[in-house]
This record gives C-alpha cells, sequence and structure tokens, in this order.
C-alpha cells in the first residue's frame, strides 16, 4: 500500500483519509477472510480474545 524504499513515488496528503473511508465503507474483513489464511487466524484469534 505505501512505495517501496527507494522509490521516489510519495504519499498525497489525502491517503490516510482515503484510507479509512475505503476501509470503514467498503473493507469487509470476514469477506477478505475467505482468501487469506492469515486474515482468517488473526480474525480466529481476536474473537479467543474477546469470545465473540
Amino acid at each position: 500500500m505505501v512505495p517501496l524504499e527507494g522509490f521516489s513515488v510519495s504519499i498525497g496528503p489525502e491517503y490516510t483519509t482515503r484510507l479509512v473511508e475505503y476501509a470503514r465503507l467498503y473493507w469487509d474483513p470476514l469477506r477478505a477472510a475467505e482468501r487469506s489464511e492469515s486474515l482468517r487466524r488473526c480474525l480466529a484469534a481476536l474473537r479467543r480474545l474477546y469470545k465473540l
């Protein structure tokens, strides 16, 4: 999501605002976990931790 070290691309002033907007309005972690084993494990650990 961020430029690799050594690249001249910079992150604009609205980067964080847009990223938060995307996460709040569009990103579905349960759906994303269907494609990401590490996210699936993370969500399972959070459920155990918070007993959800």
